[in-house]
């Protein structure tokens, strides 16, 4: 891990990391804002695909029974694909995967999974929602959430 920031960015460079390890895509990256995905900027599809860019999205708490503080951490991973072909990029063929099969493979990289190194404590991740936010012919891109809980004990 090339991040020793605080907790949340160690997070996020761990799962860069673990997608990186899988091979199933040509980058990934924490997210930079590298493509637009309002439709303007999906051209640079093209440089990236397959990507997968990894960003935190928010934190929510609750407090456990001496008080303790629980984090729920939620990170989002925008998966892209694009292909010659009309719905290739969204379900794949005999030679491409598709955001269909990428999707189920991060589902199991990273659901009920946390990282094994001793600095960063949290427990699993869990997969939590997916979204579509770019589906055209030749481009898909969708969004996926994980979360993980941090507990902060009382001193």
């Amino acid at each position: 891990m090339s991040n020793d920031s605080g907790l949340i960015a160690k997070l996020e460079q761990w799962m860069v990391d673990t997608i990186a390890a899988t091979g199933l895509f040509k980058t990934s990256d924490l997210w930079k804002h590298q493509i637009g995905l309002d439709g303007s900027g999906t051209e640079s599809f093209k440089r990236y695909e397959p990507f997968a860019f990894v960003a935190y999205v928010k934190t929510y708490t609750a407090r456990e029974g001496g008080h303790d503080l629980r984090q729920c951490l939620e990170f989002g991973v925008v998966i892209g694909v694009e292909s010659k072909v009309a719905g290739v990029a969204r379900f794949g063929d005999a030679n491409n995967k598709g955001i269909s099969a990428l999707r189920d493979s991060l589902i199991s990289t990273f659901d009920r999974t946390r990282p094994s190194d001793e600095t960063i404590t949290c427990d699993p991740f869990y997969f939590t929602l997916d979204f579509l936010v770019v589906d055209t012919p030749r481009q898909c891109a969708l969004e996926m959430r994980f979360e993980c809980s941090q507990m902060t004990a009382d001193n």
